[in-house]
């Protein structure tokens, strides 16, 4: 998802992983990796956590429910959601 008012030009972006999280498949969780550069040509990349839902013309859509995390950002980020995996029951 592109930062609003941002005068970024997307260089690419790749869907990591779709999860579904209701059982009729109209909403997601999905992570995203996204690759930018600035207007002053400094290449800059983050994470986007974000509740995806589906229209009803079959195209998918982000919500406001999500998180984006910086590249510099990532590493502590994934430390602890590993963490947090370890540590939470998983349900079956």
């Amino acid at each position: 998802m592109q930062p609003q008012n941002s005068n970024l030009q997307i260089i690419s972006e790749e869907i990591l992983v779709d999860i579904p999280r209701r059982t009729d498949g109209q909403e997601c969780l999905r992570v995203r990796a996204t690759k930018a550069r600035t207007p002053d040509g400094k290449d800059v990349g983050w994470t986007d956590i974000r509740e995806f839902w589906k229209g009803d013309d079959g195209v998918w859509r982000p919500s406001r429910k999500g998180i984006t995390v910086r590249a510099r950002e990532l590493s502590a980020v994934a430390e602890a959601l590993s963490k947090a995996a370890k540590n939470t029951p998983s349900a079956t």
